[in-house]
């Protein structure tokens, strides 16, 4: 099948002060990225959204967007709308195609400092090397200028790509 059965990658997101958001992106960049599907699990009982912020927020490509692309088509947000918050809740999982879903997370608050935390765990499940899920092109958008930049050098040809291009002229 497509998914690769190695270990995939992850990340523990804790938010203990005030501040903590991420910006609208999608997770998947291309070129070497193989992450298919994110898992994120919430591990925050009694938490109050209202008070502490937070939300994951999808965000709909709507029908003005450019066709996907392989290398991928980088969106603007005149072609994005934010869909419905989900509560950070505890015990509650959310999974999305890591190329096919805009998302961020609202600006957290911590009243009570680290009692209000926040704390996710995400998995990237991954594509097997070699696979052909990404054929029809991917979108790619960064939440920052940096974020941007670094995505752009992980698309980049490396310099030993670029020695088998020249050997096949």
């Amino acid at each position: 099948g497509p998914l690769s059965d190695d270990a995939s990658a992850s990340m523990l997101a804790c938010y203990g002060v005030d501040g903590g958001n991420f910006n609208v992106h999608i997770d998947n960049h291309g070129n070497k990225d193989r992450r298919v599907l994110t898992l994120i699990y919430y591990m925050n009982p009694g938490y109050d959204s209202e008070r502490q912020g937070g939300r994951f927020v999808p965000w709909e490509i709507t029908e003005d967007a450019p066709p996907k692309t392989e290398p991928p088509t980088k969106l603007s947000s005149d072609v994005i709308r934010p869909l419905e918050p989900i509560d950070p809740v505890g015990d509650r999982i959310i999974a999305f195609w890591t190329c096919e879903l805009p998302h961020s997370v609202e600006e957290f608050r911590a009243p009570l400092g680290k009692p209000d935390g926040r704390y996710a765990i995400t998995v990237w499940l991954t594509a097997e090397e070699g696979s052909d899920v990404f054929a029809s092109g991917r979108h790619i958008l960064s939440p920052t200028e940096a974020h941007d930049q670094r995505a752009v050098q992980e698309r980049a040809p490396s310099e030993r790509e670029r020695e088998r291009e020249r050997e096949r002229e």
